[in-house]
């Protein structure tokens, strides 16, 4: 109620929707190494992620334990998404919507999947852009 409708209010609706068109390499600079240091995990787990998704109790019957890989995991991919939220804002729909068209694309396989899902939701044809 208090923004200026004509400079503010459309700067925080962008914001909102999410948008890459006024990113630049300065604003994504501070952003890489937090994306890095969560995809590292990522990369290094995603033959392991399948069991992860099983449940803890089926996991256990297959002999194993995976409650720190799974906190591991968990804290890899909430890092890269705020880290990708901070530049881009909220991109709910990609978010939400690609890694389903990914799996649908390439299966359920977490090793095929985490690379089709990130460079399906950063392909500027599914990312808003201003007019």
């Amino acid at each position: 109620m208090l923004a200026d409708p004509y400079d503010q209010l459309p700067a925080i609706t962008f914001w909102l929707l999410g948008s890459r068109a006024s990113a630049t390499a300065a604003d994504i600079a501070p952003a890489l190494p937090a994306v890095g240091l969560g995809l590292v995990p990522l990369v290094l787990l995603r033959w392991q992620v399948n069991v992860l998704s099983l449940g803890g109790e089926e996991a256990r019957a297959l002999g194993d334990e995976a409650g720190r890989r799974r906190v591991l995991a968990m804290a890899a991919a909430t890092l890269v998404t705020a880290s990708v939220t901070a530049i881009a804002g909220v991109v709910g729909r990609v978010g939400l919507v690609i890694p389903h068209i990914a799996r649908m694309l390439v299966g359920p396989g977490f090793g095929r999947l985490l690379p089709v899902s990130a460079r399906a939701g950063s392909c500027p044809c599914t990312t808003p852009t201003r007019p």
